[in-house]
């Protein structure tokens, strides 16, 4: 499992001014700013890790002072402004105030750039997801919201709970076009979607669990997808890391793989262990559990044992010519033509 203790940013200050220099003070050393880029080296061990800047030397008589403050990750520009907050003091004829999200100085005073949980998730991580909790509802963190990409609020009650991964979520869909609602018109009952883009077999399973443990669960309905994904721990700044991990994606911007990780045996190990996983759902369906088992794909379908459990397959893409706004995900005209198929297997009424 990999470790990081520490990530390295850096810090930009482009900096303009006609006659008088500007300057900053940080971790103890004071330097007056030359025009253009500055680069500072911004080491960060903590998620929630505080950085104070002092910015002086502005004055009312330069009006093209300012400087401009930018993070850096690896070369590349990230978010700066949900991080700062500027405090305005020493400044001449006008009353010093709080700034939020700021970035762009004009005057004298702190900065403080504070960072938070969701903007690794979203800005270093890929969507990965930060949290010490031994049992939680994954997501694949893209926004600093609450919410945080799941359809569905944690912790509701639903009659039917549906998992999956981007085929369940409902990528490139407006969330009245995803099956789970158009299953729940259909059957006229609440249904939770925790679908999750780039879900593996193992998170799949890891949301049934989930479910299960901290929910009244009447029923649940998993729409696997490939073997080919792994859930992957890891430790980073002190805090367990989750992310579901595609070795042959072509959008892999995730690099926080262990260097010792060997991808082929991943994927193999992905496979065994997907099994395993399916007969453990159909094991729980012998306790009195109602979960309803399918896939998107037929190599992971056949790998489903018959029985009651287990439901049509997913329509394939090439059944239809239409997609979802991405021009890759299902349209709504696969997704009506999916819960026609499992609706008499899944309500009762009419088994």
């Amino acid at each position: 499992m990999a470790r990081l203790k520490s990530v390295d940013l850096r810090i930009c200050f482009s900096t303009k001014y006609s006659n008088t220099p500007v300057g900053v003070k940080y971790n103890y050393q004071q330097t007056t700013l030359d025009k253009g880029q500055t680069f500072i080296d911004l080491p960060v061990e903590s998620i929630d890790q505080v950085v104070d800047i002092e910015f002086f030397g502005f004055v009312p008589d330069d009006k093209m002072q300012v400087i401009k403050v930018e993070i850096y990750y690896k070369d590349k520009k990230v978010d700066t402004t949900s991080l700062c907050k500027f405090h305005m003091k020493n400044n001449r004829f006008l009353e010093n105030t709080v700034l939020e999200n700021y970035n762009e100085i004009f005057f004298n005073g702190n900065l403080k750039i504070k960072f938070f949980k969701q903007w690794f998730e979203c800005n270093l991580l890929s969507g990965a997801y930060i949290t010490n909790q031994k049992r939680f509802l994954h997501r694949w963190v893209l926004d600093y919201g609450k919410q945080n990409n799941l359809r569905s609020a944690e912790g509701q009650e639903y009659d039917i709970y549906c998992i999956g991964c981007s085929f369940t979520f409902g990528t490139g869909l407006e969330k009245q076009d995803t099956w789970p609602e158009l299953l729940s018109k259909k059957l006229d009952c609440s249904v939770g979607n925790y679908g999750v883009p780039g879900m593996s077999v193992h998170g799949c399973f890891r949301q049934v669990l989930y479910c299960l443990e901290n929910l009244d669960v009447k029923k649940i309905i998993v729409l696997l997808p490939p073997f080919e994904r792994m859930f992957y721990k890891f430790k980073f700044l002190g805090n367990n890391a989750y992310y579901n991990y595609t070795p042959m994606g072509t959008e892999n911007s995730f690099s926080f793989l262990d260097e010792k990780t060997n991808v082929n045996k991943i994927l193999k190990h992905s496979k065994r262990l997907g099994k395993r996983i399916i007969q453990k759902l159909v094991t729980m369906n012998k306790n009195n559990r109602n979960i309803y088992i399918t896939s998107c794909f037929k190599s992971v379908y056949d790998c489903i044992p018959e029985g009651d459990h287990k439901l049509p397959i997913f329509p394939k893409l090439d059944t239809f010519r239409e997609r979802a706004s991405d021009n890759q995900h299902p349209h709504r005209k696969h997704y009506e033509l999916f819960v026609k198929s499992i609706k008499p297997y899944v309500d009762k009424k009419q088994s």
